[in-house]
């Protein structure tokens, strides 16, 4: 029994491992492969013994009739490790993402200091002198505070938000309090995929962050920086 129970549970490991790991857009197509992977072996074995011993005799009839022994064993162990299986993938689904780096865009706790969640944070550029580098035009700055602060753009909570990075270029804005400096900004989406909320971020120096929205975006930024005091 505790060899039964031993390989029940590794077969569970496997289901767990797909739901852990794999994309959101190949999530279903693994759980209903999985799921029905045991017809899928079963079908295998019986199309090679019709190929390769042709003179056993093997019919359709014996091969649903083979089935219909094993169903009765085999479905309500099965039944258990799919279940078992896909329960515990989603309970490891986002730290096991996280560990692994398969999250480009982890959460942080409220109140811990974190540049923005995404693969390849900006850092500031040194300065290039007045005019060496020219700004992006139709972006303008909205807000410049300690990270993380009671910023809101567009009615979301920036920094209790996750950061998707858009794949677009980033822009180039001149420090707020020192315009000799040019800076890079990345572009950034948070809420809804629907309707989302873009901006642009950029560290400008230690825990200091300066955010940019386009010229005409119907958003609104409110909030400060934690210490009430802008650099």
């Amino acid at each position: 029994m505790v060899i039964g129970l031993t390989e029940v549970a590794l077969a569970c490991a496997v289901p767990a491992l797909l739901v852990a790991i794999l994309p959101r857009r190949l999530l279903w197509a693994g759980v209903v492969l999985w799921i029905i992977a045991p017809l899928l072996v079963y079908a295998g074995i019986i199309g090679w013994e019709f190929l390769t011993r042709p003179a056993a005799g093997y019919t359709l009839w014996t091969a649903l009739y083979g089935l219909a022994l094993i169903t009765p064993i085999a479905l309500p162990i099965w039944c258990v490790v799919c279940v078992v299986g896909f329960g515990v993938g989603a309970v490891l689904r986002r730290p096991l993402r996280l560990a692994l780096g398969l999250v480009a865009n982890p959460p942080r706790a409220a109140g811990t200091p974190a540049p923005p969640p995404a693969a390849g944070t900006p850092t500031p550029p040194p300065a290039a002198g007045p005019g060496a580098t020219q700004p992006t035009p139709a972006w303008h700055h909205v807000h410049i505070g300690f990270a993380p602060d009671a910023l809101r753009i567009g009615g979301i909570e920036v920094w209790k938000e996750p950061w998707r990075p858009v794949d677009k270029p980033a822009i180039t804005l001149p420090h707020p309090s020192h315009p000799g400096q040019m800076h890079r900004f990345e572009i950034f989406e948070i809420g809804g995929r629907r309707r989302p909320v873009r901006f642009a971020a950029c560290e400008l120096s230690n825990s200091v962050w300066g955010f940019a929205t386009r010229d005409g975006d119907p958003v609104q930024v409110q909030g400060g920086s934690t210490g009430g005091t802008l650099p």
